[in-house]
């Protein structure tokens, strides 16, 4: 399975790439909300850990797009 990890902290977001590929999961990782729309849409993750607290475009909207999208809205 594939998860985006979304967080603006990179080691963050290091910790749980590599803690998740420890455990066999394909990782995709993203710094920001815009970056974490792009890569739901083109990569089709199976589901995506979101930080609420982004730069630009916070994890909020960012779901709200993703869930209004019908490409995206069957990811958990």
């Amino acid at each position: 399975p594939l998860v985006l990890v979304v967080d603006d902290y990179a080691d963050a977001r290091e910790m749980y790439a590599e803690s998740l590929r420890v455990c066999g999961f394909r990782v995709a990782e993203a710094a920001d909300g815009l970056a974490a729309l792009h890569l739901a849409r083109t990569l089709t993750p199976d589901v995506i850990l979101m930080d609420l607290s982004l730069p630009g475009l916070d994890g909020w909207e960012a779901t709200r797009q993703l869930k209004a999208d019908a490409r995206t809205r069957h990811i958990p």
